[in-house]
């Protein structure tokens, strides 16, 4: 089982695989006024087990024709998107990933649906995914 959290981003300017999440720095509250207590919270990073740089060059070899492309991001945003992503990863990072994808603004939904599929065919035709 693959597991791809999505998640949209003002910052997003492709579709943004990310590849690390942090369970540590969350300062910015959610929408009940909170973020996570860290006192005494040991920094840790985990990496997902996928790899991004094949998968975002797989996408971009036909960026002309999609008209979307595909970057690799180390940061998450320390919000709930890498919340979940780091929580995901506790659990199995071999088979985890996060991608945000940009506003509407910048792709349309069926650009954003079609590489988001593409991702998901990337990952599926991968054996060591499987």
């Amino acid at each position: 089982m693959i597991v791809v959290h999505v998640g949209v981003s003002h910052k997003a300017e492709c579709l943004t695989i990310e590849c690390r999440a942090h369970n540590n720095g969350y300062q910015r509250i959610d929408i009940h006024a909170k973020y996570p207590d860290e006192t005494d919270m040991e920094c840790k990073i985990l990496e997902t087990g996928i790899d991004t740089n094949e998968l975002c060059n797989n996408i971009n070899k036909n960026s002309t024709k999609s008209g979307y492309k595909a970057c690799i991001s180390c940061d998450a945003g320390r919000y709930l998107c890498e919340y979940i992503f780091y929580q995901s990863l506790l659990i199995n990072p071999t088979k985890t990933l996060f991608v945000h994808v940009p506003d509407f603004n910048k792709y349309t939904s069926a650009q954003t649906a079609k590489g988001l599929y593409d991702i998901l065919c990337n990952l599926l035709r991968n054996s060591k995914y499987r």
